[in-house]
């Protein structure tokens, strides 16, 4: 089923770029390069979805590692053996959805060092210190890390636990997928429009523009893709089950 939803997301997001023509994409192949993309959670159409194929093993890893109740030291020579590899960034990737395992294991067992208001400012320092870096394969991981010790904040430390709770950023934290997908083409339409260099519009303004537009497009696409994703789990699940039938008896 994960592997269902990143098809139909890199379908989407493909064939964006594709009909808008971004990069050229429809100039210089046809339709079938977006639909083999799709199946393999390629990159060649849209580069912002290169996560695919890592975020895609890394729920597979996880499952298992859930599964056997793999614990915290155990993940964390995971995570760096993973980080060691320097697979591209894709390992990095992986080891970055195992650190969730890690964040997981943290809040059943809920230390008390957790709630200690010394530790969370800590952290807080922690993540605005090593945020700010190029990108690297470590810059991955690092922000990985960082991602680990702000879900903290956000469980145990009041003014974050208030942020988090907002039900704007709460609903729009649902759109994440949608967001991603489309907010590089409204970039070029935002350009197209105001054309940005030929007038010298404010990037103040131009910034603006584009953040409104991309959310508000976000929302309807995120029910669009949604409901695909439910007819086609619906299909899955029917003969799936079918299948299974048929070989039980």
């Amino acid at each position: 089923k994960r592997y269902i939803y990143f098809v139909i997301a890199d379908f989407f997001i493909s064939s964006i770029y594709y009909f808008t023509n971004i990069h050229g994409v429809r100039t210089e192949n046809n339709f079938f390069l977006v639909i083999g993309q799709s199946l393999m959670l390629g990159e060649l159409v849209a580069g912002e979805f290169w996560f695919a194929r890592a975020f895609f093993m890394g729920s597979i890893l996880c499952l298992f590692l859930g599964k056997f109740n793999v614990k915290i030291p155990i993940l964390i020579v995971i995570v760096l053996a993973l980080v060691s590899l320097d697979m591209e960034y894709t390992a990095t990737y992986v080891a970055n959805c195992v650190l969730g395992c890690i964040v997981n294991e943290l809040f059943e067992k809920d230390y008390k060092v957790l709630s200690n208001k010394t530790f969370q400012l800590v952290l807080f320092v922690l993540v605005y210190v090593l945020v700010k870096r190029n990108n690297s394969n470590i810059s991955y991981f690092i922000w990985g890390l960082c991602g680990l010790f702000l879900m903290i904040l956000a469980k145990y430390n009041t003014i974050f636990n208030r942020l988090c709770d907002s039900s704007v950023l709460s609903y729009f934290g649902q759109k994440t997928m949608t967001i991603l997908m489309i907010h590089i083409p409204c970039l070029y339409l935002v350009d197209s429009i105001l054309k940005v260099k030929e007038n010298n519009v404010s990037l103040l303004l131009v910034g603006i523009i584009w953040f409104v537009i991309v959310h508000a497009m976000a929302i309807p696409l995120d029910f669009l893709l949604n409901q695909i994703v439910k007819l086609v789990y619906t299909i899955y699940g029917s003969v799936y089950t079918k299948i299974t039938e048929m070989f039980s008896n």
